[in-house]
């Protein structure tokens, strides 16, 4: 069962308006054509509370099952909805973004939604806090310092020089940062000074104590 809000059916300003409407679109021509090659009965509910009361929600799937040759559950009919908790389209996809972001370490530091392509800050495990949007802790993407610092490596000059990178060092010294690489790779001088790899834990204490 799929529930649809309203970027189902008209553009959003807090789903990427028009953008976002289109590539919704998308997904749900997809996951039809998925479910109808793969035999599942798909039952689209839309804005339930609004367009679509608790009641027609189970007449709607009482009908698709039926329509589908499908047995109706034990107590289909008598379970008591009344006290269901209905919440917005919005309110569901924030719930499954707090819990990605747990799920991924993040702590999201503002408690509030103000759309899929809005920025909130979140802190990572290691104490990092960056912008990321909700949309992209759904699509599991790590904190953006963590990533760089994995894309980066630290090193340290013979002469007690710390930099975050290769290309850091290259830039300060007036050489290529390919000319470091490989003098790291050698294990040769260049430009008088020796270089090696350090870990992050050794260029923050490094740095905090220069």
């Amino acid at each position: 069962m799929e529930h649809h809000g309203a970027q189902h059916y008209e553009p959003q300003e807090n789903w990427s308006g028009n953008r976002g409407f289109r590539i919704q679109k998308v997904h749900d021509r997809t996951r039809r054509s998925f479910c109808k090659a793969n035999g599942i009965l798909l039952v689209e509910i839309r804005e339930l509370g609004k367009r679509t009361t608790i009641e027609s929600m189970r007449r709607q799937i009482r009908k698709a099952l039926c329509e589908d040759g499908r047995h109706l559950p034990a107590g289909f009919d008598e379970v008591d909805l009344t006290n269901l908790p209905v919440m917005s389209e919005s309110q569901v996809y924030w719930i499954e973004v707090q819990e990605a972001a747990q799920a991924a370490g993040l702590e999201i530091l503002r408690q509030s939604f103000l759309g899929a392509d809005k920025a909130v800050s979140v802190r990572c495990p290691h104490g990092h806090v960056t912008l990321k949007t909700p949309r992209s802790i759904l699509q599991g993407r790590q904190c953006d310092e963590c990533y760089m610092e994995q894309r980066k490596k630290p090193l340290r000059l013979s002469d007690g020089r710390v930099f975050e990178s290769g290309a850091a060092a290259a830039k300060v010294l007036g050489v290529t940062k390919e000319v470091v690489n490989k003098a790291i790779r050698n294990d040769r001088l260049f430009n008088g000074f020796r270089v090696e790899r350090i870990s992050w834990e050794e260029f923050r204490h490094l740095s905090e104590s220069c």
